[in-house]
Formats: structure tokens, sequence, C-alpha cells
């Protein structure tokens, strides 16, 4: 499986009858990197009058989505910003739009072509980066075949990701397939293509 993400974190910020909306966007691997990210955004932002956000995230095999309208009137917030999301393609991703009231009440017509417009714009100033998830495998070797191991996970194209040397080498790698005989599948993860 493969995916597209955003490498970094990106701001965008747009002006729509006098209110200002500010759409900040983040890589965020888990559910729970993007609930830290929108509770980071919504603290440094503590004063705006609304605090808009979705997310799109895979985990467990799944894509799990969220989003909140904060305030704003029902559908109008947080479902355009998971369409802009969705729209751009985009998994692993969070997005929340700042909004400054600017005096003018914009309709619910208005605030979703609003925090729609705040999301895209912020998607598309993003570094899109493709990923393809890999199984994760641990290997456990006596120190006197360590060397070995190490050099067939190397050479049949597996990343040794983590080594641990306590009474016997602990080797981590990413793979499509186990490559030592031995090793125990220990989960998954998205290596960048």
């Amino acid at each position: 499986m493969e995916i597209k993400t955003i490498k970094d974190i990106v701001r965008a910020k747009i002006n729509v009858k006098r209110s200002i909306f500010i759409a900040t966007a983040s890589r965020c691997d888990s559910v729970e990197d993007a609930k830290e990210f929108i509770s980071k955004i919504r603290r440094e932002f503590q004063d705006a009058s609304h605090n808009c956000w979705a997310f799109r995230v895979f985990e467990n095999g799944q894509i799990s989505e969220g989003y909140s309208d904060a305030g704003e009137p029902s559908g109008s917030a947080g479902m355009p910003i998971l369409g802009a999301i969705r729209e751009m393609e985009l998994v692993n991703v969070a997005v929340v739009v700042t909004r400054y009231f600017g005096g003018v009440k914009l309709g619910v017509r208005g605030l979703i072509d609003a925090y729609h417009s705040a999301a895209l714009e912020a998607l598309r100033m993003a570094k899109v980066v493709r990923l393809k998830l890999k199984n994760v495998y641990e290997v456990i070797a006596p120190f006197e075949k360590y060397g070995e191991v190490k050099a067939e996970i190397s050479r049949k194209g597996g990343k040794i990701v983590e080594e641990i040397f306590e009474n016997e080498a602990k080797i981590v790698y990413i793979s499509d397939n186990q490559i030592v005989e031995n090793s125990v599948k220990i989960g998954e993860r998205f290596v960048k293509l």
C-alpha cells in the first residue's frame, strides 16, 4: 500500500470579508499525533474565535478520520477541511483552520467555502511525499552471528532501523517480506519511496 502525505508543517492565511483564516497543516502518523498537533495549535491561537480541524490517518490497517466545527454552525468547518484533505488524496495529515472573526457574518455557504479554501491553500503549499507500507521485523542473533545476519538483511534489501545489544543482538528491520528465517513481524511502518 502506498500513501501520499506532507513532509513538514505549513501555514497559509486568507482574508474573507475581514475575517482572517489561518490554516496550519502537519504530517501526523497516528490519531494520537493528530490530537496532539490540534491541541498545540489551539493553545497557540487560544484568542481566536474558532479553531476548527480535521485529520485523516492510516492506523491499524484502516483510514481513521475526524473533524470538528469547534462552535461554527454544524457542517460548515470541519467537513470542508476534511474535504480538502481528501481532495488532495492525502493521508497522515491534520489541518487546523483558525478564524479571527472580522465582524461580517459569512453564512453557512460562506463558511464552508472559506474553511475549505484555507485548508486547500495550506495543503497546496506543502511538499508532498509518497510512502509505502512495509513490515517491521525483529530478529535475535547470537553475537557471533550478528555480522552475518546484518549482511543478509542489507543484501536482500532490508533496512535496519534499530540494534540493541544485551545478552544477544536484537536487530529490527523493515522489509516487504521476512528476510531472516527466525524473524518475527512486530508491526508495519510507512517508509519514503
